[in-house]
């Protein structure tokens, strides 16, 4: 709606993120990009979210209001507090960055799926182990 205060919100761990990103380009531009990065409260930078990693982004020219809408199946961080940037580049140079447009709170849950709940680093990767030896 019309509300400008940042948005806050909870998202277990794992959770899909779904970002909206509306911009409006005063002159056309080649190579128009958006960028949604997760920062800890203490300002380090912990991923990045950016158009130009898309496969199916050409980089063509673009004019006028342009949405950029980055989906994130599977937030891979682990529980804590995080604040949302928000950048726009154009020709691979950041040409406007909006800083803590929102907070998000991961809680905890069962990534894994094995009632094990990850605390220490930063992110969450998928993996197997195999384990052999005498039994």
């Amino acid at each position: 709606g019309g509300d400008s205060r940042p948005f806050t919100g909870t998202l277990p761990v794992g959770g899909s993120l779904k970002a909206v990103i509306e911009v409006e380009l005063l002159e056309p531009s080649e190579r128009v990009d958006a960028e949604l990065a997760f920062f800890t409260p203490l300002g380090e930078r912990v991923c990045t979210a950016h158009s130009a990693y898309e496969p199916d982004n050409k980089g063509e020219r673009l004019s006028g209001r342009q949405v950029f809408t980055c989906d994130i199946s599977q937030l891979p961080l682990v529980p804590g507090e995080y604040n949302l940037h928000v950048g726009l580049d154009v020709g691979l140079k950041q040409v406007d960055c909006c800083r803590n447009v929102a907070q998000i709170m991961v809680t905890g849950g069962d990534f894994y799926g094995t009632g094990v709940e990850p605390s220490q680093g930063s992110f969450l990767l998928k993996n197997r182990w195999k384990i052999s030896g005498d039994r």
